[in-house]
């Protein structure tokens, strides 16, 4: 039986912890593999296959973070006689001398925006300084992981490495019975997403006081975080105050509360900055109409999807006009 090792001391919520799911339900149904999974707090089930190694003092900081990466894990390898390691951190473990995959999620690296030094320092700094890093990284690995096409391209144009080493694992989200769409008795955007600022909110916040002065009050945009997260956060909650804006900061939802919103609203997703954008899949998989930001990965997650409209992320205007479509109709 092979050992294997999986990191992500990373992930903790979102789309970075569905992807360690699956990899937990995969390994958990082959009985070729006795498998760790490393992690910082999260915990599954163990047998004696399956074995669940928590990590809480990465979270301190990021010296504690490099600590691990660059001296206990290799020596974590070592005592554990680990064969195989999988990092689902975008880069590998380094000083492993054993066959490593590196699964790649983050698109900061690789995205079409190019972050400012001065707005977004740190974004920048992830994209300039760390994204070299991941690209030495992904060179070293033996074989990559990504979750789409568009991101398989720019790992071969900036890593310049052959694609035959590059395997493409989409996230696969259940497709619902299209008979489940309800109707909302006041017209319904729905954007999930943490208060970043590449979410892109501000065009959101634009589009709603252009249409505010149009006299169009009559709809509402769910937004899933409380107002209280960031200094962004709190930048957004006064600007909704400050122009009466029909936005609902509702907080952190379920997935049952997702889901009853997929069923009778409109996705709003503007955001510039995604690998693949978990909530465009599964607002697709619920049939739901579809206003997205013209990029490269909202276009890769929803190909031969119609019921979708997409508009330059940008542009407040033609937000706007496409909010107008639904408004006008509803």
């Amino acid at each position: 039986m092979k050992k294997i090792l999986i990191y992500d001391i990373a992930a903790a919520f979102g789309g970075a912890k569905k992807v360690l799911d699956e990899f937990y339900e995969e390994y958990r149904a082959r009985e070729d593999y006795e498998c760790y999974f490393i992690t910082s707090f999260l915990d599954y089930p163990t047998n004696q296959r399956i074995h669940v190694i928590k990590l809480p003092w990465t979270k301190k900081s990021w010296i504690h973070r490099l600590y691990c990466d660059y001296f206990y894990m290799p020596g974590l390898i070592k005592r554990l006689e680990i064969e195989e390691v999988l990092s689902l951190q975008n880069m590998g473990i380094p000083h492993c001398t054993v066959k490593q995959t590196v699964y790649v999620h983050n698109a900061i690296p690789f995205t079409e925006h190019r972050f400012s030094a001065i707005k977004e320092p740190f974004l920048w700094t992830y994209q300039n300084v760390i994204g070299r890093l991941i690209y030495s990284s992904l060179r070293k690995a033996d074989s990559v992981i990504v979750q789409t096409l568009w991101m398989k391209e720019e790992v071969i144009k900036r890593c310049q490495i052959s694609g035959d080493k590059i395997l493409v694992q989409r996230v696969y989200v259940k497709e619902q019975n299209s008979g489940l769409r309800e109707v909302s008795s006041v017209p319904t955007f729905f954007y999930p997403a943490t208060p970043f600022r590449f979410k892109n909110f501000e065009v959101v916040l634009e589009a709603c006081k252009d249409l505010k002065r149009l006299g169009i009050k009559k709809y509402e945009i769910v937004m899933t975080f409380t107002g209280k997260e960031n200094r962004l956060a709190k930048a957004i909650t006064k600007k909704v105050r400050k122009y009466n804006l029909p936005i609902k900061l509702v907080g952190r939802l379920n997935l049952e509360q997702m889901e009853l919103l997929y069923k009778k609203s409109i996705l709003l997703f503007p955001s510039y900055l995604e690998t693949i954008g978990l909530p465009l899949l599964e607002a697709k998989a619920f049939q739901a109409p579809i206003v997205a930001a013209d990029c490269k990965y909202a276009h890769d997650a929803l190909k031969g999807y119609e019921n979708v409209w997409y508009f330059p992320y940008e542009d407040q205007e033609a937000l706007k006009t496409v909010m107008l479509l639904f408004l006008e109709n509803a």
